[in-house]
């Protein structure tokens, strides 16, 4: 899974908002698909911390923890995203 970052633009005003996503990719005969599995809202972190993010989120959504320490920060911002925001996909 990755995080994708989706810019959206307000036509009223012009103003423009990034919101992030939770996304898993998987094939269907000879396709890629990209399935949202959860919308994050809005993140404040660098996207070079996007996969770290992604991976711990995949983790807690499959019911298992890391064992080594990881970012103290990321896996804080991953309580608050799965506090708050409900899963719109199961996981296979």
């Amino acid at each position: 899974m990755f995080i994708r970052a989706k810019t959206t633009k307000n036509k009223a005003t012009g103003t423009k908002y990034i919101k992030h996503q939770l996304v898993r990719s998987y094939r269907e005969g000879d396709k890629v698909r990209q399935e949202i599995v959860m919308d994050l809202g809005r993140l404040e972190i660098d996207p070079k911390d996007y996969k770290k993010l992604a991976q711990i989120l995949t983790m807690r959504l499959a019911g298992s923890e890391s064992l080594f320490e990881g970012d103290l920060e990321l896996k804080s911002i991953a309580d608050k995203v799965l506090s708050s925001f409900s899963v719109t996909v199961h996981i296979r």
